[in-house]
């Protein structure tokens, strides 16, 4: 099979197993919204946030340097014991900050923090035999492994939170689901750890690892302070309604996550020299992601109490004004994920750092204004993040093209840009009244959405039936 059959094979593998696996963490989620409190969610998320700010150097192992480095003496053995090393380190260094946090946050804060510190360092571990697996193309093994370790830790979390546990389901989840992912991993990969270290190994993953530590601080500082502020500002029942809310915008990046992340990544390291095979596969998952995500951005923007309602209840009401802002995020963030894998796939970690950088000055505009005023703080967070992931899109397309990398930016947006904007002056006509207080039901609000991205994917469809078809086919080929 050739690198293009195994791209497509792998993704759709990973695609329809992981699939499985999201739709029943989401729908655990949606179990545990309704047991839970945002007190709890707020709670979880700001000892989570914590953790990752305070040890941003710790929280990045080395499996995207084993996928990357082709060869390499002793490499896994090597990089496992580097592993184990952090580990240790973080764990350490975690237990003397919680002398320092009690003073600032509650019990249930820090012990939250501590144990993710905890959780951090088995995950490392198992992330390395996963990407064992990754870097022989055994994308099925993985999936089914991630797939059931989800499930089993999601369903014992709803376990717990049905007993009460409050914040602790949600810990739990975490840890139960790295505990067994470790195992999973270890016992269905081929790499066995067998206590060969290589000092020249060493040097070179340190130094590779060196690279990609600014662009994964500068991510964790992009995604966990805002919360930071939020929840040590106005307090964990606020931050559980903005992070809900961020949930929610976040979903479409990880539902296309196996396209534009896992298989792409190692795919794109392989195939690195090639511009002609690289530009064509990036066409065409931005082609097809750009079409799905356009109607998520509309009806997010247009329905976001309906979304609210239908998944969480009306005592989360309060997130459906955070949810309409993070609309243009909803929609953008997978194709970033996309152009940024790319960038590491070609090790261009240089242009990934240049564009967080970019995305943080942005985004950091809100939290000095949240600083001072703090009434609408999850809606002036959320805006900004949309505005955010648009220049930082913007910025890094236009690294790639420097690169040599070929957008073809007129074949993949003109359409989907004329319908939002056909849709936005007809909703924001006189007819967007015809669905006020007419609406009572949670079928109602759903074959309203239903119906609304189907329309509007339709009409993209409708309006460039060949392209869509020569695409299709494109696809197609690549599976004989």
């Amino acid at each position: 099979m050739n690198i293009t059959k195994k791209i497509v094979s792998g993704i759709l593998w990973m695609s329809s197993i992981s699939y499985l696996g999201y739709a029943l963490s989401f729908l655990i989620q949606l179990i545990l919204v309704r047991l839970l409190n945002p007190e709890d969610f707020g709670i979880f998320f700001l000892g989570l946030s914590i953790a990752e700010i305070l040890f941003i150097f710790f929280s990045y192992s080395f499996p995207l340097a084993v996928i990357q480095i082709q060869e390499a003496e002793d490499l896994f053995d090597t990089a496992f014991y580097l592993t184990l090393l952090s580990g240790v380190v973080l764990v350490s260094l975690s237990s003397l900050s919680t002398v320092l946090l009690k003073s600032y946050y509650s019990l249930h804060t820090i012990l939250v923090f501590f144990i993710l510190c905890v959780n951090q360092a088995i995950q490392s571990c198992a992330s390395l035999y996963s990407a064992s697996m990754e870097k022989t193309l055994n994308f099925k093994k993985n999936a089914i492994i991630r797939g059931v370790v989800s499930g089993t830790a999601g369903i014992a979390s709803v376990i717990m939170a049905y007993f009460s546990f409050g914040v602790w389901s949600l810990v739990g989840r975490e840890l139960l689901m790295s505990v067994l992912l470790y195992i999973g991993m270890k016992n269905y990969s081929d790499y066995r750890f067998s206590k060969r270290f290589s000092l020249k190994t060493a040097k070179l993953l340190l130094v590779f690892n060196y690279k990609f530590l600014l662009s994964r601080g500068l991510e964790i500082v992009y995604h966990r302070i805002p919360n930071l502020f939020i929840g040590t500002l106005t307090g964990v029942k606020t931050l559980g309604f903005f992070t809900q809310a961020y949930y929610l915008a976040n979903l479409p990046n990880t539902i296309f996550g196996a396209a534009t992340q896992n298989v792409s990544y190692v795919v794109y390291s392989k195939i690195q020299n090639n511009r002609e095979k690289i530009t064509n596969i990036f066409y065409i998952t931005n082609y097809f992601l750009i079409r799905l995500l356009i109607p998520i951005m509309i009806i997010l923007a247009i329905f976001p109490d309906f979304v609210i309602k239908i998944l969480y209840g009306n005592k989360w009401i309060d997130a459906s004004s955070y949810l309409r802002y993070f609309s243009i995020y909803a929609a953008l963030l997978p194709l970033f994920s996309n152009a940024k894998t790319l960038a590491y796939g070609l090790g261009k970690l240089r242009e990934v750092i240049y564009t967080y950088i970019f995305e943080i000055l942005i985004l950091f505009l809100s939290i000095f204004y949240i600083c001072y005023e703090t009434a609408e703080n999850g809606i002036i967070v959320s805006s900004f993040y949309s505005v955010s992931i648009t220049g930082g899109l913007s910025l890094i397309l236009h690294l790639l093209k420097r690169e040599g990398i070929q957008l073809f930016c007129k074949e993949i947006l003109v359409t989907p840009v004329a319908v939002s904007i056909i849709t936005s002056v007809i909703w924001y006509s006189p007819l967007n009244h015809i669905f006020d207080g007419k609406v009572g039901n949670t079928l109602s609000y759903l074959v309203i959405m239903l119906v609304a991205y189907m329309l509007l994917l339709i009409s993209m469809i409708a309006l460039e039936p060949k392209r869509t078809l020569e695409n299709l086919r494109f696809i197609l080929e690549k599976l004989r």
